[in-house]
């Protein structure tokens, strides 16, 4: 059998009811906290971006962030999740841009 963990179960719980921040029927609250560090904010926003796929958005009540990831919070919060992906590839790891913070 397998096990699901507690804020999971909380988090898809909330998802199939519709439920919102602040109008929350169950006793729980659930942060989400987001790492940066520069090109590491990749996976946090990768990470954001599967919560997205999943329809997770609106199953938290509150989101730290810090560096990078306060950057893929906001394209979270706005559902462009996999587009804040895209900019780690396509704009960060380009020779002009890595030229330029090298000079």
């Amino acid at each position: 059998m397998r096990t699901i963990h507690p804020v999971i179960q909380v988090l898809y719980q909330r998802r199939d009811e519709g439920s919102l921040p602040k109008r929350r029927t169950d006793h729980h609250r659930v942060g989400l906290v987001v790492e940066g560090g520069g090109m590491r904010g990749l996976i946090s926003g990768a990470m954001m971006s599967t919560l997205l796929d999943r329809g997770l958005e609106y199953c938290f009540d509150a989101i730290y962030t810090f560096s990078a990831g306060a950057l893929n919070s906001v394209y979270f919060l706005t559902g462009l999740g996999w587009y804040a992906v895209s900019i780690y590839y396509d704009h960060l790891a380009c020779q002009d841009f890595l030229a330029e913070i090298h000079s």
